[in-house]
């Protein structure tokens, strides 16, 4: 059973960032990483801080210079290559966090493990991968999202460090996604046109065989499209030139304003592929957030309004109610997608904080977060991926705990 005080905060509506004792520094690389420690003890401690603490006792691996979040508790395999680039934004959003509500601390530690989880996810993944060897800027990895979403990561990593590896990389990666990805008006890359024909997730031929270079990219769909928006306005804002935000703008024109291959501005929906109109509330994140860079309000809250309102119909439906709002869907134990909630708070996360949303919308996310934090387990500090049921002290991965944290992170109360 949790504390009644903690508990208090969620019933009472009051903010579950609320009674921070600014007398402890959560921004120590040494504060309270015992792994196993039982980190609900002292109610007046910062709740989220409490949250993160326990993510990285239960799923913090290091191997020399390298991290990584494993898949289960206490265990040493990294997740998979795109959710392990996930788990470095996650990083970078508590660095963020810490900054913002500790801004006089030392944020070293932050700072360190962001490089560290860089370093790991090259370790694993890049040429020679310990885990799996998809080649120099990870070209090898057929799907154009799981790039795009490295990108992403890494230019996040270094606006945070500073560290011009990982700008470096992240250049490159997007590069190769984009001399690959852009598909022309006969299906193939050649002479593609982002601006027509919008970006191809997967490298693959008329035969479903895998290639790398890509002659075929099929299946243009949001997760490569409106990361797409995202990483280009990144590089960009990051100083590596004018060019990437204009093939982000493009790209944004085909997938949404004006072109719509993959929103409908009369709803707000967010189309999972152009021959797929499943709602995953990722997709609405990464658009939303997409939106924002574009400078969109209408289609951003447009957006959210479905996010909200509108996924009854869908594959996976609202995990009931909270207070009165749709809870997002329960992606628990569907593997890939266990983390999508996380996302998708990402993304309207960073809405809310560019003034993007409506009031209803903010207090939407926020019942979502108050949902999840509703389910913490007060052994291990983890919540996972079902909002309306406790949250057991074993048997959990990295990927599905990262949900409600990220929401915790992105979500201002």
């Amino acid at each position: 059973m949790k504390e009644a005080s903690i508990i208090f905060l969620i019933l009472s509506g009051g903010s579950i960032l609320s009674g921070c004792n600014k007398n402890v520094n959560p921004t120590s690389a040494n504060s309270r990483n015992s792994k196993n420690s039982s980190i609900i003890g002292n109610s007046t401690l910062d709740n989220t801080y409490y949250a993160w603490t326990g993510f990285n006792n239960n799923f913090y691996h290091t191997s020399g210079s390298s991290a990584w979040y494993t898949t289960t508790q206490n265990g040493s395999t990294t997740e998979g290559i795109w959710e392990s680039a996930e788990e470095i934004e996650l990083a970078v959003d508590a660095y963020y966090w810490s900054v913002s509500n500790y801004p006089t601390h030392d944020h070293s530690g932050y700072v360190a493990r962001i490089n560290a989880l860089c370093a790991g996810l090259k370790y694993n993944y890049w040429s020679g991968g310990a885990k799996h060897d998809y080649g120099v800027n990870f070209a090898h990895d057929a799907f154009n999202d799981d790039l795009m979403w490295i990108t992403i990561a890494f230019i996040r990593a270094y606006q945070a460090t500073g560290n011009t590896t990982w700008r470096t990389d992240a250049q490159n990666i997007f590069d190769v996604v984009w001399s690959r990805a852009r598909i022309g008006p006969d299906g193939s890359n050649v002479n593609g046109d982002a601006l027509h024909y919008g970006l191809g997730q997967k490298q693959e031929d008329s035969s479903g065989n895998v290639i790398w270079s890509g002659i075929y990219p099929t299946n243009p769909n949001s997760a490569v499209n409106f990361t797409c928006v995202i990483a280009g306005y990144l590089l960009y804002n990051n100083g590596c030139g004018s060019g990437y935000k204009s093939d982000a703008d493009n790209v944004w024109k085909w997938a949404a304003v004006p072109q719509g291959h993959l929103y409908i501005s009369t709803s707000g929906k967010v189309w999972d592929s152009t021959t797929g109109s499943t709602d995953y509330s990722y997709n609405y994140g990464i658009a939303i957030d997409a939106a924002v860079r574009e400078g969109d309000r209408t289609a951003c809250q447009n957006m959210a309004n479905y996010l909200m309102n509108s996924f009854v119909g869908a594959t996976y439906r609202y995990n009931g109610t909270w207070n009165g709002y749709n809870v997002l869907p329960n992606y628990n134990g569907n593997g890939n997608d266990e983390g999508y909630n996380g996302i998708c708070l990402r993304g309207v996360g960073f809405a809310q904080s560019r003034g993007y949303l409506t009031s209803v919308q903010i207090t939407w996310a926020q019942q979502n977060v108050a949902a999840a934090f509703a389910q913490m387990n007060s052994t291990t500090g983890l919540m996972w991926g079902d909002w309306q049921n406790p949250t057991p002290a074993t048997g959990l991965s990295s990927w599905d705990c990262s949900a409600a944290l990220s929401g915790m992170l992105n979500i201002a109360q």
